[in-house]
């Protein structure tokens, strides 16, 4: 593995003011010259160009030119010195940011499903997308096909969940006509299924508590046999992703992955193994970071201990496209590239087999999970990839399972905002700029006073019931420690001044201790107001109205009886499990509780009127009911 004391993989690190990556040099060479990443802003600090080249003189090996509207909406990705292949995009835009339309070349309005220059396309249906913002439809290529795009969306009634993708024949067969979707009672996607044309496609989907993707069961084709595998995945207390499996049912053979992180939760180690049986033959990945960008693999196959290193290239939104090896001696070489596509739903030019998993910010793909054609080859949905506390499917441009914190972000699946060019979500919780994803916002660490931003992370993290003995109530809005909470700030919102940028990416706040000064600490929060201390607080004993979610805190089901008061989540019991109590509650409290998720009823949007407080009587589907005080 790398010596960092002797082997640096990158040096001349540059920042312009302010802190923005500006360029790095490589250790590999191109025509016997050292290369270097260069990249280019404008005044606003987006990226503009972002270019692999030789130190020497300039020349590109790898090259994105970015354009923009008068909004700052990129409108072009032009590639050059690419592999061979990869085409460019142009991008068009909704009044609400969504991303229309991503073409290979110049348009004005977005094609027709007849079109030879589409990559995506959401001119199937006017207007393009539901009231939630979920697709309706798509033209995009077709794998197995020429010249079908057609993508049509059907949901459930009532909900926005998608029942079903249709790729229809258009009067020459060429499509596979509908892959159906189910969901459970919470819900989470259960399966795929195109029974219509395909026969070993089907992939089934179980889950833990907190909602993560714990099994996937598919098919796969390995010596002239159909096999079924699953793949399953275990998850630390911080839902971090620590180990995944492939297993063949029918043999029992085996290959392990486990997963390393840094300090900032940065995947940072990789240990593969691709046959427990002989357990001595495995790889290492390390991956190197700047920030957010992923910089190099260094890959280490033992027993031999042989190396091999690769460079990333990316694009602006800091996702890898391509990548260049660093040989122990000679020029580098291109060694995996991608024709990419808006909502990552690629196509492969070199090196298919090449090490590269990561998609979006925070995202790590399972390419074991594609679903395939008869063939056994021919992919027809690709694999799905892990998403901190979700789970994305590039086909849909969509989650599995519904948005935690939906009663703030109003978007129960779909992934960014529909606009994946502009946006990314690192953790899918909440949509984040590309390269500000996993940067703390201000007011958070440090805090930040009156004026800051509340930290969304936390608020999501407690929803899902993660940190033993944290009480949500106690950290609506600030930072887990563990199995306490360092409190942060409140929203002003609901009928008190609204908040402003109300999107799930965080909001104005008003600190709810005074004292203090403003904050400099650890996430470079910024001062004004007051920072509230670290410390704990008692149950109930919080301001009303103070925003929260309480979603799948405690599978167990019954009744439970408790004490509580005020507003939130309540501890019921010395130690027992929480429950969601909604209104001026106190004395003795019955209610039955099995995933619950509510918001206060005095709030917009709350399931329940004044004088009464949310009940669970249903305990399979989590249906609710609203119980007088």
């Amino acid at each position: 593995m790398a010596n960092l004391d002797v082997d640096p993989v990158i040096d001349n690190v540059l920042w312009t003011p302010y802190g923005p990556l500006q360029q790095f040099n490589q250790l590999n060479t191109a025509g016997g010259t050292a290369l270097r990443t260069k990249i280019t802003r404008n005044l606003a600090y987006r990226i503009t160009n972002l270019e692999v080249e030789k130190q020497s003189d300039g020349t590109d090996v790898h090259r994105v030119a970015i354009s923009e509207d008068a909004k700052g909406r990129v409108i072009t990705r032009d590639y050059s010195a690419a592999a061979t292949g990869v085409e460019d995009s142009y991008f068009l835009y909704d009044y609400q940011d969504r991303v229309l339309c991503e073409t290979t070349s110049l348009v004005t309005s977005c094609p027709a499903y007849t079109a030879t220059n589409i990559k995506n396309s959401h001119s199937a249906f006017s207007p393009p997308f539901t009231a939630a913002g979920d697709w309706r439809g798509v033209y995009r290529p077709i794998p197995g096909v020429s010249d079908c795009n057609s993508h049509n969306f059907y949901f459930n009634t009532g909900t926005h969940q998608i029942s079903s993708v249709d790729q229809p024949d258009t009067g020459v067969w060429c499509g596979f006509e509908a892959t159906t979707i189910g969901h459970d009672g919470r819900g989470n996607r259960s399966y795929e299924d195109n029974t219509a044309t395909l026969t070993y496609d089907r992939r089934d989907y179980s889950y833990d508590a907190r909602r993560n993707v714990t099994n996937v069961r598919g098919r796969f084709k390995s010596g002239g046999l159909w096999e079924t595998y699953d793949v399953t995945s275990a998850f630390d207390a911080r839902n971090r992703r620590v180990f995944k499996s492939f297993t063949n049912v029918r043999t029992g053979a085996q290959a392990q992955w486990f997963f390393y992180y840094d300090v900032h939760d940065r995947l940072v180690e990789v240990r593969h193994t691709p046959n427990t049986g002989s357990s001595g033959t495995y790889s290492v990945f390390q991956l190197f970071w700047l920030q957010n960008r992923l910089a190099s693999y260094w890959q280490t196959d033992y027993p031999s201990a042989a190396t091999s290193k690769r460079y990333v290239g990316t694009d602006e939104s800091e996702r890898p496209i391509d990548m260049w090896s660093w040989p122990s001696s000679g020029d580098g070489a291109r060694v995996w590239a991608i024709n990419p596509r808006a909502w990552a739903l690629d196509t492969n030019k070199v090196g298919p087999t090449v090490f590269q998993p990561i998609l979006f910010a925070g995202q790590y793909q399972d390419s074991e999970t594609m679903a395939p054609l008869d063939d056994g080859t021919t992919v027809h949905r690709p694999g799905i990839a892990l998403n901190g506390f979700r789970t994305y499917d590039p086909w849909t441009g969509s989650y599995l399972q519904v948005d935690p914190l939906v009663d703030s972000t109003w978007s129960t699946y779909v992934y960014a905002d529909s606009d994946p060019v502009g946006k990314a979500d690192d953790s899918g919780l909440s949509v984040c700029l590309p390269e500000s994803c996993t940067t703390p916002l201000p007011g958070e660490e440090g805090g930040g006073g009156a004026g800051g931003y509340c930290s969304w992370y936390c608020k999501g993290a407690c929803g899902l019931g993660l940190g033993a003995g944290c009480d949500c109530a106690s950290c609506s809005a600030g930072k887990s420690l563990g199995n306490t909470c360092e409190p942060g700030c409140i929203s002003l919102g609901f009928d008190q001044e609204p908040c402003p940028n109300d999107e799930g990416t965080g909001c104005y706040c008003k600190c709810y201790d005074d004292g203090g000064g403003g904050g400099g600490g650890g996430g470079g929060g910024t001062g004004g107001g007051g920072t509230p201390p670290p410390k704990t607080r008692p149950v109930g004993s919080y301001p009303a109205r103070i925003d929260v979610i309480c979603d799948a805190i405690s599978p167990i089901a019954g009744v439970l009886t408790g004490v509580a008061s005020g507003y939130g989540c309540s501890q019921l019991g010395a130690s027992g499990p929480r429950s969601f109590a909604c209104g001026v509650l106190a004395g003795t409290v019955t209610m039955v509780v099995l995933n619950v998720a509510g918001r206060c009823p005095d709030q917009p949007r709350g399931p329940c009127p004044k004088g009464w407080h949310l009940g669970i009587v249903d305990t399979v589907n989590g249906t609710s009911v609203c119980i007088k005080n």
